[in-house]
């Protein structure tokens, strides 16, 4: 039996706005099928691909963990990876050696909304178009269409967040530009049925994750970044 918790995490009360399309599509191929009276298998299918289009929207509430030099995890999934790797080679950032990287996989299950990782300013969008190969994988390089954004801090630590179109996605979806400012944990976009998001944090952040945990946007904290825990002390002395 599924407890209230779980029922309220899967079935938010708020649907996301890019939802009506594709519920708009399963609606009225739900309603064309049972027109034509194609039989209660056909009908079925149609009301399943509504339902899943509300539970894939859904935008469940989140209280961000607000805390000084704070990374939260960037999207619902679990991670898959962490390795020491240099961001997508078209952003033309320095090597691994700078870097560590977090990958983290969406299952279609999973809230799809992306949240910024950090507070900051988006210096630049990259998008590069590519394959789309399943990206549930330790595999350090994944040759799949995704769109990156680097971020500056108040700090000037640099933090690299790509959204990855995975097997069954076929829209990355990301509404914020160059020269905008984003708030930790805010949304910012999403992929479409499937994918993964990669964040690339300087080196000598404090990592508190570990491969295969699972995080939620917004509100697991994936480490720290370097200096801000000890600059933020100093200042309130």
């Amino acid at each position: 039996m599924i407890s209230r918790k779980m029922f309220d995490i899967m079935f938010s009360t708020r649907i996301h706005p890019k939802c009506w399309p594709f519920l708009c599509s399963t609606l009225a191929a739900t309603l064309l099928f049972s027109w034509l009276n194609l039989g209660w298998f056909m009908v079925t299918l149609g009301l399943c691909s509504t339902l899943f289009m509300l539970f894939f929207f859904r935008d469940p509430a989140r209280t961000i963990s607000d805390l000084p030099g704070g990374i939260v995890s960037p999207a619902d999934g679990v991670i898959v990876e962490i390795s020491q790797q240099a961001p997508p080679e078209e952003l033309g950032l320095s090597p691994e050696l700078s870097w560590t990287k977090i990958g983290i996989f969406l299952s279609p299950w999973n809230a799809h909304l992306n949240r910024s990782p950090v507070a900051g300013e988006i210096v630049e969008k990259v998008y590069r178009k590519g394959a789309f190969h399943h990206v549930a994988t330790t595999d350090t390089r994944i040759d799949n269409e995704r769109l990156s954004l680097i971020l500056k801090t108040q700090t000037g630590n640099t933090v690299v967040c790509t959204q990855i179109a995975g097997f069954l996605a076929r829209r990355i979806i990301c509404e914020f530009d160059v020269g905008q400012t984003i708030e930790l944990g805010q949304y910012y976009g999403l992929i479409c049925f499937g994918s993964r998001v990669d964040l690339y944090i300087p080196l000598d952040s404090c990592l508190l994750v570990r491969q295969e945990q699972r995080v939620h946007a917004g509100e697991s904290i994936l480490g720290f970044l370097p200096h801000t825990i000890m600059a933020h002390h100093i200042e309130s002395m």
